[in-house]
């Protein structure tokens, strides 16, 4: 179940803006009701990872097309929320991890910030 009554937009919970949103969804499937809720916010589902991973293991279902919805249809509830201002950032675990000579791990779980320690004396 998903109280949607009302929502929260942009720097929630704190800093953000309430949104009346005035829905419930309610399913047996957490992984479906979560990508409903997730397209009545307008946001892009492909950006809520793991909705997608519980879909590909068989935790619930992830294709909105074989979801049987009951009650209004998404376009006519649909509202776009505006997104956090750091958004990229929380975005960046969808783009390949670039690893820099400094960073705290570096090639092979290694750390890059520190040199190895020197070989015993024979």
């Amino acid at each position: 179940m998903i109280d949607g009554h009302e929502g929260m937009e942009g720097n929630g919970p704190s800093q953000g803006t309430p949104v009346a949103s005035r829905l419930a969804i309610a399913s047996t499937d957490f992984v479906a009701a979560d990508r409903v809720g997730v397209e009545c916010m307008g946001v892009d589902p492909k950006w809520v990872g793991y909705l997608r991973y519980c879909g590909q293991v068989g935790l619930g279902n992830y294709d909105l097309a074989k979801i049987d919805l009951r009650g209004s249809q998404i376009a006519a509830v649909q509202k776009k929320y505006q997104l956090a201002s750091d958004v990229e950032r929380q975005l960046a675990w969808m783009t390949p991890l670039e690893v820099e000579d400094g960073s705290w791990i570096g090639p092979r779980g290694r750390r890059t910030d520190r040199r190895p320690p020197a070989a015993p004396a024979k």
